[in-house]
C-alpha cells in the first residue's frame, strides 16, 4: 500500500428525478447496482437570470467566460473570469480585475478591490470593463482561487496555479502566491505558499504546475485540504493527461504536502483528459467528496468521476457518474442537501440528499440552447440559498431602447433556494 493512500475503483449508478417523477437508472459495468428510491422531495426556487458582467458584440469562445467565484466572508464575493483568451497561453490576459459584491451578490462592482500581485504600473495598460475584442492589453493578475475563511474574520485566497520551482530529491516543490486579510479593511498581505508533491506519484518527469481552483476545506482538527490536478504520464513524461491530488496543511495554509492521489487517467478511461478540475467537500457526516471532470470539448463533455473518502482523504473509492460535465462545484446547505453545479452541455444544478450516493432533480441554468462554456461557480449566501454564476455567449436583451444591442454575452447569476419537504 502506498504511503499516500490506496484507491479502489467502484462503479455506481445514479438516480435523476424530474418534479414528482422518479427515473431509476441501472448501469451495467461489470456488475449491476441499483440505488434505493429517493424518499425526500425538494422544492427548488430559482430567480430570473441577472447580469453580472455584460459585453456586446463578443460571442467568441473565451471572451468574458469561465467565471470563478470566491467567498471572502461577511457577504463579500469576487468573480474573476477569462476576459480575452482561452487558454491563457494566447499571450493576452487570462483574467480581468474582479467584479466584486459587498452584499452577497445583490449588487456587483467593477474595479481594483484589492491590488493583486505586482503594482499596476509594471503591467502596462490596465483594462477596464469596456474591453474591446481584438485589442491587445496586458494584465499581470489572474484568477482568485481556493478561498479559506478563518474564525477571526480574515481570509486567505490564492492564485489559480502553483508553479514548479525545484525538484528536491524525491519530491517536486511548487510555489503559489496568496493574499490574506479582512474584507473591507485596507491591510492585506502577500506571500508565497509551498506545495510538495512526491515524484513517485507523478509518473515520468515532473509537471510544470498544479491547478487548484475550488474552495479550501477545513477539517474539524484544523487541517486544511485542497484538491488540485497536474499532468500525469507514467511513461513518456509528456503530461498530456491529468491526475488529481489532495494537499494538506497544518500551518494555516502556508505549506502543503501531498496527502493522497485521488485518481489517474487509468481510473477514468472513458475521458480523454483524465481526472481534473476537482471540487472538494466535507459533508456533515464527515465524508469527503471529490467531484471531477474527465474530459470535454467546447460543447460537450465526458462522464464525471466522484470519489469518496471516509478517512479524511487518505484513501478513496471511485464512482463513475452517469452525468457528463466540466468544472463541477460542490456545496452543502444547512438542511443537508448537497448541491453540485456543472456544465457542458449547458449549465446545470443537481442535488443529493444522501451524502452524495445518489443525485437528481437537475435544474438548467441556461435555457433556450444558448451557448455557454458550462463553467459555473457557487457561493452560499444563506442557510439554504446560493448564488451561482455562469457565462452565456449570446443572449437577447429585453429591448427597451432602440439603441440597445440585439444580443449580449457575459457572466450572469441566479439565486437558488432549496427546501426539503420531508
Amino acid at each position: 500500500m502506498s504511503a499516500y493512500g490506496s484507491m479502489q475503483r467502484r462503479e455506481s449508478s445514479q438516480i435523476s428525478w424530474w418534479g414528482t417523477a422518479v427515473i431509476l437508472v441501472i448501469t451495467c459495468c461489470g456488475c449491476t447496482s441499483i440505488n434505493p428510491i429517493l424518499s425526500v422531495r425538494l422544492d427548488v426556487h430559482s430567480s430570473p437570470r441577472e447580469p453580472v458582467i455584460v459585453v456586446t458584440n463578443v460571442y467568441k469562445w473565451g471572451y468574458c467566460t469561465h467565471p470563478l467565484m470566491c467567498d471572502f466572508g461577511k457577504g463579500w464575493l469576487g468573480v474573476t473570469y477569462a476576459v480575452a483568451g482561452d487558454p491563457a497561453s494566447s499571450e493576452i490576459s487570462s483574467a480581468d480585475w474582479p467584479y466584486f459584491s459587498t452584499d452577497a451578490g445583490r449588487v456587483w462592482q467593477f474595479g481594483e478591490w484589492r491590488r493583486w500581485n505586482e503594482p499596476p504600473d509594471k503591467s502596462g495598460r490596465i483594462p477596464d470593463k469596456q474591453f474591446k475584442a481584438g485589442v491587445r492589453f496586458y494584465y499581470n493578475g489572474g484568477y482568485f482561487a481556493s478561498p479559506l475563511l478563518r474564525k477571526d474574520g480574515t481570509c486567505i485566497v490564492y492564485v489559480r496555479t502553483a508553479e514548479r520551482c525545484s525538484v528536491d530529491g524525491g519530491r517536486v516543490v511548487f510555489q503559489r502566491r496568496y493574499i490574506e486579510g479582512e474584507p473591507g479593511k485596507a491591510e492585506w498581505h502577500y506571500g508565497v505558499a509551498k506545495y510538495y508533491l512526491p515524484r513517485s506519484l507523478v509518473g515520468a518527469g515532473a509537471p510544470g504546475n498544479i491547478c487548484l481552483e475550488r474552495r479550501s476545506t477545513k477539517l474539524p482538527d484544523g487541517v486544511i485540504l485542497q484538491a488540485g490536478y497536474a499532468g500525469y504520464d507514467p511513461v513518456s513524461g509528456t503530461h498530456q493527461r491529468y491526475a488529481v491530488y489532495i494537499f494538506s496543511s497544518g500551518n494555516d495554509g502556508y505549506t502543503f504536502r501531498c496527502l493522497s492521489r485521488v485518481a489517474t487517467p487509468y481510473d477514468a478511461p472513458w475521458g480523454k483528459e483524465g481526472p481534473c478540475e476537482p471540487a472538494l467537500l466535507m459533508t456533515r457526516k464527515g465524508t469527503l467528496l471529490c467531484m471531477m471532470r474527465t474530459g470535454g470539448r467546447r460543447w460537450d463533455s465526458s462522464l464525471m468521476l466522484l470519489a469518496r473518502s471516509e478517512d479524511k482523504g487518505k484513501t478513496w473509492s471511485l464512482h463513475r457518474m452517469l452525468i457528463p460535465g466540466v468544472f463541477p462545484d460542490l456545496l452543502q446547505l444547512s438542511n443537508g442537501v448537497i448541491v453540485c453545479s456543472f456544465g457542458r452541455p449547458s449549465a446545470n444544478l443537481i442535488f443529493s440528499v444522501d451524502d452524495g450516493r445518489t443525485w437528481g432533480s437537475e435544474i438548467p441554468l441556461v435555457r433556450g440552447g444558448a451557448k455557454t462554456t458550462g463553467y459555473t461557480s457557487m457561493a452560499q449566501v444563506g442557510g439554504n440559498e446560493i448564488v451561482v454564476v455562469f457565462d452565456i455567449m449570446k443572449v437577447p436583451l429585453r429591448r427597451i431602447w432602440l439603441w440597445e444591442p440585439n444580443y449580449v454575452g457575459g457572466i450572469f447569476q441566479r439565486r437558488v433556494k432549496v427546501t426539503r419537504r420531508w
